[in-house]
């Protein structure tokens, strides 16, 4: 009886409904004894003495499992599953509030037995097969974090990008500011030097004038 699995359960509520085992003992009661204690949609396992007791339970149903201590959780888990799906299949629409205690044991057990005696059977080939299913989602979660890491890296460069954008934006705002100053002080300047060249030629004109008049005044005294 060792690194195997010892009693196989299906109970609705406390109510078992049916169950296998290859061996007998006090086992059984304390199985169906824990059905009361297990919390509602929930799945797991305890220690028992030397055994575990892994179990899950949806919608009141109960799957539940006695094994010995070094027996695999992957195992239990895969095992667990596999008599959910077969029980579901072929009561998913009964009444099972209206059926009576052990009511499905005369069906159900031949199909507890047949899944009790292939995962006690064939342990390292559900071991390999978990460990296969293990290092994919490993593989899946490593893919996860380098995409993960490139995602970073685009927002890091998106950022990048950004504060370039935000920088020539500013720049562009300074530069447009410089140059209407530049512009406005050329145009004071070009104001200021169309007046100093208009009164330069004022200035000339009047010489000129001045001088014309004195020599005209000087030959009209002759």
């Amino acid at each position: 009886m060792e690194n195997c699995i010892i009693y196989a359960l299906v109970g609705f509520g406390e109510k078992p409904l049916a169950q296998y085992s290859e061996f007998k003992g006090t086992f059984q009661k304390t199985c169906q004894n824990h059905l009361h204690s297990i919390e509602a949609n929930s799945s797991g396992g305890f220690k028992v003495d030397d055994y575990f007791i892994f179990y899950i339970n949806e919608n009141n149903i109960t799957y539940l499992i006695m094994t010995d201590i070094k027996y695999s959780k992957a195992s239990a888990l895969a095992c667990l599953e596999s008599i959910k799906k077969e029980f579901l299949s072929a009561y998913g629409d009964t009444d099972l509030e209206a059926t009576e205690e052990f009511g499905l044991d005369k069906e159900f057990r031949e199909v507890l037995k047949m899944k009790y005696e292939y995962y006690n059977e064939n342990k390292e080939a559900i071991n390999e097969s978990t460990q296969k299913l293990m290092d994919e989602i490993f593989k899946m979660k490593d893919e996860v974090l380098n995409a993960s890491d490139l995602l970073n890296e685009r927002d890091d460069k998106a950022k990048n990008v950004n504060n370039k954008a935000e920088n020539l934006a500013e720049d562009s705002v300074k530069f447009k500011k410089a140059a209407t100053k530049v512009k406005k002080e050329t145009s004071k300047r070009k104001i200021y030097i169309t007046i100093g060249i208009v009164i330069a030629i004022l200035f000339i004109l009047y010489a000129l004038i001045s001088i014309a008049c004195s020599s005209w005044t000087f030959q009209c005294g002759s």
